[in-house]
């Protein structure tokens, strides 16, 4: 399992702990099955996002979930992929400043 050996490995690095984020593209129970991945492969935010026939993968727009360690889920969306991009790039932000003020 790749995403959960890169998160045990960089939470014991010398030069300090990455965040860690893991994406779920789920055909149901979006925020039961990505806090799931979060709790199982160890990582600090999974972003997941529902696909189907209607949305998610080819489709122009998508809406996704993060779900976080310490936290309640965000939603956004739905937006154009680049702005869920910008959103996921701000949670991470969020988390490494969260990281660097403990």
């Amino acid at each position: 399992d790749i995403l959960a050996t890169v998160a045990a490995r960089t939470k014991t690095r010398a030069s300090g702990p990455a965040t860690i984020v893991g994406f779920a593209a789920e055909t149901e129970d979006l925020e039961r099955n990505a806090a799931r991945k979060l709790a199982d492969k160890g990582c600090d935010m999974v972003v997941g996002n529902l696909v189907g026939t209607t949305h998610g993968f080819g489709s122009g727009a998508t809406a996704v979930l993060a779900v976080f360690r310490d936290g309640a889920p965000v939603a956004f969306g739905p937006a154009s992929k680049r702005e869920v991009s910008n959103f996921v790039l701000d949670r991470v932000v969020g988390l490494e400043k969260q990281r660097s003020h403990a």
